[in-house]
């Protein structure tokens, strides 16, 4: 009987596997950019953002790196790259980190603060569905942060 019958809601794992098939076009990486590359086999913009790739893969937590995502800024459709949108199995939610790693930098941190005002304009908030690790060149990403943040927010 179980055979013949077809669920109308698939199963997470039928969900997940659908969800991360999804064909899409990453942001390039421009050949001066070092090669840092994933347990998965996908190239990386940074150490850091390998460590937290390799985090998700390793704990099983669905995700895609640099999926192209438009938001409406006043008016104006324009395209952002998250470093990482989730899909939080739980409740099959699409959430974001972003990782910012130069936080020491004025000009990638005038760039942060404009992109998370582009997360804000398309309903997008910090804690609820938005969700960030920083660095600077004097203090790393700590890891023990982040696996709390995979713990609690991402499953």
């Amino acid at each position: 009987r179980k055979r013949l019958v077809k669920p109308i809601v698939p199963t997470d794992e039928q969900f997940v596997q659908r969800w991360q098939n999804k064909p899409y076009t990453p942001k390039a990486i421009s050949d001066d950019v070092p090669v840092f590359k994933t347990l998965r086999g996908e190239r990386v913009r940074s150490k850091s953002e390998v460590i937290i790739a390799d985090r998700f893969y390793t704990k099983g937590i669905p995700y895609k790196y640099e999926c192209p995502l438009m938001i409406n800024r006043n008016g104006e459709h324009i395209k952002i790259h998250p470093d990482f949108t989730i899909l939080r199995i739980s409740d099959r939610k699409i959430v974001y980190l972003e990782h910012c790693g130069k936080m020491d930098d004025p000009k990638y941190l005038n760039d942060m603060l404009n992109r998370i005002d582009d997360y804000c304009y398309a309903g997008i908030l910090q804690g609820d569905n938005l969700f960030m690790t920083f660095e600077t060149s004097y203090k790393p990403l700590d890891i023990s942060i982040l696996d709390k943040m995979i713990n609690k927010s991402f499953r």
